[in-house]
């Protein structure tokens, strides 16, 4: 529709240039209601254009579990009948924003997995119904045993509405997996190397990593919600992709700190690169520098380490899109707004002067 907008304007320019080279004409003649055609169609368009647009995103935010507990089922007297509850089975994690307990159901082989790495449980019964019976671990506070969930939350990215202004460009599918450009994962769960299922999404793309060191950084990514590295690693690559990658993914979310590598058959980073809505982009310098520098041998566990130094010192300094309000309009309403205001300055000004001329006949 924007590019119907631009392509009216265009048009309408061209008439109103016609206007001013065929006023001698009209030299008898007031200007009628073919010479405010113009004007009127582009206060049509400024109209039709000026819509507030509040780009709704979904960015991922990871909680690390503080416990996981189970309830076996058991009975409860209901209006004097028997309520016979099944096995359930949560995971335990405090909200950033309320700071409330909050639950999600998880399947018995995750709860019997984590239980086995964080080797402790406590069993407790309801003092005044035997047939309640729970069960419950904790988190050992071993990063590398950390169960990650990361959970979807909406919200508003301005920037989408300004992309070209960042030298962001449209990247369709084909062009994506045509250049090996990398897909984002759905939003749900995976399956470990143990085959369980874990509520996360993983952190590192294009190689497997141990589930530990996926873990790891989810942890660090669960230290803050408005903080979430992500690693793009293209194997046996020596074409630097992250400006590619980086209009795919329109920069980024407003949480992510997006590094991309290639690597060659041993491992060693052949070129690197990383985008974000940093600030001053001192934390992707960092890790650049200390962990993802070409020549170098790719070691994830040094990755995940300076991650972690990299935000304790402060380096990351992120924005939050929703605070830039003010940006509702698209940039290609407001270049056909600003060229619609230009055609009625530009009609107006020529019918006064032929209506000038007109009257001096």
């Amino acid at each position: 529709m924007e590019y119907l907008f631009i392509t009216v304007v265009i048009l309408l320019l061209i008439t109103v240039f016609i206007l001013v080279k065929v006023k001698n004409r009209l030299k008898k003649d007031k200007p009628n209601i073919f010479f405010v055609l113009p004007s009127v169609m582009a206060i049509f368009i400024v109209f039709f254009a000026f819509t507030l647009n509040k780009p709704v995103d979904t960015k991922l935010v990871e909680y690390s579990a503080r416990y996981i507990k189970h309830y076996s089922n058991w009975i409860e007297k209901v209006d004097g009948k028997d309520v016979t509850h099944e096995d359930v089975y949560y995971l335990v994690y405090d909200d950033f924003d309320t700071g409330e307990e909050v639950e999600i159901e998880i399947s018995k082989n995750t709860f019997m997995y984590f239980q086995g790495l964080w080797k402790n449980k406590e069993d407790i019964i309801h003092p005044q119904n035997k047939s309640w019976h729970m069960c419950r671990s904790k988190w050992n506070s071993n990063p590398e045993t950390a169960l990650i969930f990361s959970k979807p939350v909406n919200y508003y990215n301005y920037m989408n509405n300004i992309l070209p202004i960042y030298k962001l460009y449209d990247v369709d599918i084909s062009e994506a997996l045509k250049k090996r450009l990398f897909m984002r994962y759905s939003i749900g769960r995976v399956v470990n190397s143990d085959n369980i299922l874990e509520p996360r999404q993983n952190f590192v793309y294009g190689i497997n990593i141990p589930d530990s060191l996926e873990r790891k950084i989810g942890y660090i990514c669960s230290l803050d919600p408005m903080f979430r590295p992500i690693l793009l690693v293209w194997q046996n690559s020596y074409k630097n992709k992250t400006e590619l990658q980086r209009s795919f993914w329109s920069g980024g979310k407003e949480n992510e700190a997006i590094f991309c590598i290639g690597i060659d058959e041993n491992d060693t980073i052949t070129w690197s690169g990383s985008f974000s809505w940093d600030r001053d982009k001192k934390f992707e310098k960092y890790i650049l520098e200390k962990s993802l520098k070409p020549g170098t041998k790719l070691n994830i566990e040094n990755y995940s380490d300076c991650l972690l130094s990299g935000y304790q010192k402060d380096y990351w300094n992120h924005i939050e899109l929703d605070s830039y309000n003010f940006i509702q309009i698209p940039f290609i309403n407001l270049i056909t707004i600003i060229i619609s205001g230009f055609i009625v300055i530009l009609n107006l000004a020529t019918i006064i002067k032929v209506y000038k001329k007109a009257e001096q006949q």
